[in-house]
């Protein structure tokens, strides 16, 4: 309703105002969808932006979060790092993730390195993962809103 359409203008005016204030960088993509397969699995993401900054691509993604505790940093930080795998499968090198925080009253950068740590321990999840996916099985002792969707897998 109102309150939504509201909160909608604000949030474009925010971000063409931080747009306009960010001119040292090139727009590469915008809401660009990117896939690779891992052997049988195909990946699929939509990457919110990717910049050409000074020091090379930047992966961006928008957030409208009030505050980014731990669990929200861990968990973005492994957002980027898919998005920088899918963009490396498709001949693109990212050096760096951005989270762009849209509040109310400002826009709020966080960087965040692609570390060869964080590329690791990506690769590491995803190879679990794919091998979960791929022998029917999702991480026992758990139920999982994946368990209905791996049974066709059997």
């Amino acid at each position: 309703g109102d309150t939504f359409d509201a909160l909608l203008k604000h949030a474009r005016a925010s971000l063409a105002s931080y747009v306009h204030e960010a001119d040292s960088r090139i727009v590469l993509s915008i809401e660009e969808e990117f896939k690779a397969s891992q052997g049988e699995v195909v990946l699929s993401g939509r990457v919110d932006a990717l910049f050409e900054g000074t020091g090379g691509e930047c992966i961006v993604d928008f957030k409208t979060t009030g505050t980014i505790d731990k669990k929200k940093k861990e968990e973005y930080e492994s957002q980027l790092a898919f998005y920088d795998h899918l963009l490396r499968e498709n001949g693109r090198n990212p050096v760096e993730g951005l989270i762009i925080q849209i509040g109310e009253d400002k826009v709020v950068e966080h960087a965040f390195p692609l570390t060869p740590e964080l590329r690791e321990a990506f690769k590491d999840n995803l190879t679990a993962v794919i091998a979960e996916l791929e022998n029917g099985k999702w991480r026992a002792g758990e139920p999982s809103e994946y368990d209905g969707l791996l049974t066709l897998f059997k």
